[in-house]
């Protein structure tokens, strides 16, 4: 991720307009929206969390060889739960743990449960009441029969470093795989206070999953 006004690492994202902006055009909003009170009204409120698949991800699939399959997109019910595959995978990039704990697999999807863990050193006490970070992280989602699921970022929680969530995927894990494979590029770390900068720590954590 790039800053959008100077082209430099971004290390966080406008909560006004989404877009990137580096260490020296924002903090919590990027230098432009901040100017020019844009987006107040929206301010605070999360980033929209449906999960497009990055193109280039399956341009490198088709260039190893390897045949893929995407998928309409239709969000799931998740109402019947046929099994739970437990997992409890660790990976750390940077300051940042990422913990897969399970997938549950229902009729038409599944569920991805997650815990993430570090992220930037929390204030010292006498600044405990100046802000937290919060991670937002993406998923994606194959299996070595070439699918490419899609999904999206579904309700979490959290805090003190320590935060669980879930990301739904649909259709339901293919019949005809044996491995799914799982990666978050990278955990963007949001600043919710005064006194606090959003960052972003660079992955990718991948994990494979047995489904057989």
């Amino acid at each position: 991720m790039i800053c959008y006004i100077c082209g430099q690492p971004a290390v966080g994202q406008c909560q006004s307009c989404w877009r990137f902006y580096c260490k020296e055009h924002g903090d919590l909003r990027c230098q432009n929206c901040a100017r020019s009170g844009a987006g107040e009204a929206r301010f605070g409120v999360s980033p929209p969390s449906f999960q497009v698949f990055r193109v280039e991800r399956g341009a490198e699939r088709r260039r190893e060889g390897r045949r893929t399959m995407r998928v309409p997109w239709r969000p799931p019910r998740l109402y019947t739960l046929e099994r739970v595959i437990p997992v409890v995978q660790s990976q750390t990039c940077g300051q940042t743990e990422l913990i897969l704990v399970s997938i549950e697999c229902y009729e038409d999807g599944f569920l991805v449960n997650h815990i993430v863990r570090g992220g930037p050193s929390p204030p010292r006490p006498k600044l405990a009441l100046a802000g937290f970070h919060s991670p937002e992280l993406w998923w994606e989602a194959s299996d070595d029969a070439g699918v490419v699921y899609q999904g999206m970022t579904r309700a979490g929680g959290g805090g003190a470093g320590d935060f669980r969530g879930s990301a739904s995927f649909s259709p339901r894990l293919n019949p005809a795989a044996s491995v799914l494979h799982l990666r978050v590029e990278e955990v963007q770390w949001l600043a919710h206070g005064p006194g606090q900068r959003s960052s972003v720590e660079a992955g990718p954590w991948q994990f494979e999953i047995a489904l057989t």
